[in-house]
């Protein structure tokens, strides 16, 4: 109740609303939107260089007199990554030889595939969470500075020669999509 209270003091005008019983327990889940002044910016630039996911995100804060104040580098946990893709091909492949024999029905073929859809969540989860966490921090960067933000996107062509690496199958291409 406090949050809603919190934001219609702030002049939030609610949006949506949806409510759920779980259990005994009654859920309440509410969107606000308000009017915002846009802001103005300030000397500042905030430079994002979005790479391929090996590379990470790099992302430089420029004051007014042109000389670099900030400059970093945020990679994924790039082992975590490869771990449980490794360990979802694994699955797969076990879950694949009892399809071949007609078991993938049994409980052991039933539980293969709840493990493979598990770790797949989880690689994806992992990866949504990095991405919306640095997406947080710097737009936070951004309005905190009032800097400019200039954003250089990793295009179609780079992803294409990022495949052509000769990574492990499917391994970048799992990485650079959601599913």
């Amino acid at each position: 109740m406090k949050y809603i209270k919190d934001r219609l003091s702030e002049g939030g005008k609610p949006k949506l609303a949806r409510a759920w019983i779980d259990g005994e327990n009654l859920y309440v889940a509410v969107v606000f939107e308000r009017e915002v002044e846009p802001i103005e910016p300030g000397g500042y630039i905030l430079v994002i260089d979005v790479n391929s996911w090996k590379n990470g995100i790099t992302y430089a804060i420029i004051n007014g007199g042109g000389k670099l104040s900030e400059f970093s580098k945020l990679r994924p946990n790039l082992r975590l990554i490869e771990t449980l893709h490794s360990e979802a091909v694994r699955l797969e492949r076990k879950y694949g030889a009892l399809r071949g024999l007609g078991l993938h029905k049994s409980v052991e073929g039933k539980r293969l595939w709840r493990q493979v859809k598990y770790v797949k969540r989880k690689l994806h989860a992992y990866l949504k969470d990095f991405a919306q966490k640095i997406a947080h921090e710097l737009a936070l960067k951004a309005v905190r500075l009032k800097a400019r933000v200039v954003i250089d996107d990793m295009l179609e062509e780079s992803r294409r020669e990022l495949l052509k690496e000769g990574l492990p199958d499917g391994f970048s291409q799992a990485i650079l999509t959601s599913p």
